[in-house]
């Protein structure tokens, strides 16, 4: 059955199967597919082109404020809507993302690895292994980290860590 749920997990899974290499770009041809629910999505699935630049060699300071607070956002949105789904990403570390810039919507993460997504992890793993990962880059700042979780939950309470 076609419901919205299996859609949004196929073009999550359908992006993650494009994006295999761990380098700063990557293109990908990317073709409209048949994807029934039943059927698993294998690497002849699909065809087609998807550029971007990989968030652990993003210049985050060459973002401006509205576009850096946007992707953090949306990494931990990104997390937030795959676990509603019933998946986790197991490794969502740095080099296992890509951002795609468009003019319309701004900065925009996609998950790169299918390996790590998985039914079953540790509670809270995901966001804190992206946070763990993002805070090696030099220009991650507790701003940043703020908009992440923002994103992750939105109605949580936060507190600022010490160092």
């Amino acid at each position: 059955m076609y419901t919205k749920q299996n859609w949004i997990t196929a073009g999550i899974l359908a992006l993650a199967f494009t994006q295999v290499a761990c380098h700063k770009s990557e293109n990908v041809n990317v073709s409209k597919a048949l994807v029934v629910a039943s059927h698993p999505i294998t690497s002849d699935t699909l065809s087609g082109s998807v550029s971007g630049t990989l968030l652990a060699e993003l210049d985050f300071a060459g973002l401006d404020e509205s576009s850096r607070r946007t992707l953090f956002h949306r990494l931990g949105r990104t997390l937030r809507l795959l676990e509603r789904q019933g998946l986790s990403q197991y490794d969502s570390k740095m080099s296992n993302w890509i951002v795609v810039d468009d003019e319309k919507l701004g900065p925009v993460p996609v998950m790169i690895d299918v390996d790590g997504i998985r039914k079953i992890v540790p509670p809270l793993w995901p966001i804190d292994r992206l946070l763990r990962s993002l805070r090696e880059h030099k220009q991650y700042t507790p701003e940043d980290s703020r908009w992440v979780c923002v994103g992750y939950a939105p109605h949580g309470k936060f507190v600022r860590e010490h160092q």
